[in-house]
């Protein structure tokens, strides 16, 4: 069975946990050394992936688990994501937390739930860390295997960084002998870079960076058949990673007066560069303009738009968004 590994998160479920649906957004607020608990139903084999934000400065190093069992967690910096397929029917719960003890303040999370993005063992699920981020992880008989060595089990992490930065990586455990490789993740191929033992317990990746864009990190043992927990640092640099984004605020639908034009707006928050791209709706999907404000054409028959907010390791898409004329005065629904 897996072990905690941070413990503030880990609490029982209760009966009047706050719900949350696959595909939604939900706001909060964390009081001082709080942990909110939301929980969703699950189903088997479901890939479901939450990405919790902060949306006042005063919380600090926000943190995000699943649980239970003791999934892993990932802690710190602008905002923490963490995916897990899951085993079973029934309730799951997702811990939000703060590394800081006194942080406190809004925030968003977003649940989103599909199938795995490719057949997959329970435990070999990509998940993405930050600079100066903290994950708490554990190697397992069904994390993720190497081709040429089946043997061998490991974690996979995504980050973004920019051509020439320095990343710094320590990877701890008190099990096996690890050790960190780094990958271009969209050509993969062999290790770009790996680490070096520190001790027998203790691996350091110092890298740079040789392009921008997505890499995988990768922590693993030297010893084949281990398992066991790690914890992976980030350490502080120039490269911030980057996360899925999650939309706050989307627009209501709208009734504008016969021939006049209607501004939409909508606000994202994501961790590295944040666009928008507005959708026309009424037949096949098509882009009709950039950013986060949007003026449509005039409206004299009923539009449908929708907007998208990205980054480099996601995705987040509003519901479809009515715009009617109408004779007279607008009103707002």
């Amino acid at each position: 069975m897996r072990r905690a590994l941070l413990g503030m998160l880990m609490v029982c479920a209760t009966a009047n946990a706050q719900t949350i649906d696959c595909d939604q957004t939900l706001r909060g607020h964390l009081a001082p050394g709080g942990t909110n608990v939301l929980s969703f139903r699950a189903t088997p084999g479901q890939y479901v992936q939450a990405v919790v934000y902060p949306l006042t400065a005063s919380l600090t190093n926000p943190s995000i688990a699943f649980e239970p069992p003791a999934t892993p967690a990932l802690a710190g910096r602008a905002g923490a994501a963490v995916a897990y397929v899951t085993p079973w029917f029934g309730l799951l719960n997702i811990a939000i937390a703060s590394q800081d003890p006194a942080a406190t303040g809004d925030y968003a999370m977003a649940l989103t739930c599909h199938a795995p993005p490719y057949p997959a063992r329970l435990d070999c699920v990509d998940q993405y860390i930050l600079c100066g981020q903290t994950a708490e992880w554990e190697l397992t008989p069904a994390s993720c295997r190497f081709h040429d060595a089946p043997d061998k089990a490991y974690a996979e992490f995504t980050f973004y960084g920019n051509a020439g930065d320095l990343v710094s990586a320590d990877v701890e455990t008190a099990d096996y002998p690890p050790i960190i490789g780094i990958y271009d993740k969209l050509k993969g191929g062999a290790p770009l870079g790996r680490s070096r033992p520190i001790t027998d317990r203790h691996d350091q990746l110092i890298f740079p960076l040789p392009f921008t864009g997505l890499y995988d990190i990768l922590v693993t043992s030297r010893v084949p058949s281990s398992f066991g927990p790690f914890k992976l640092t980030m350490h502080d640099c120039a490269s911030p990673g980057c996360l899925p984004p999650v939309l706050v605020d989307v627009p209501a639908d709208v009734v504008v007066p016969y021939g006049t034009a209607a501004t939409l707006t909508a606000s994202a928050v994501g961790a590295a560069a944040l666009r928008y791209s507005w959708i026309d709706r009424a037949g096949l999907p098509e882009p009709v303009a950039q950013g986060a404000s949007f003026t449509t054409p005039r409206i004299t028959a009923p539009r449908f738009y929708s907007v998208t907010a990205v980054t480099p390791c996601g995705s987040a898409d509003s519901r479809i968004i009515s715009v009617r004329p109408a004779r007279g005065r607008a009103t707002r629904h």
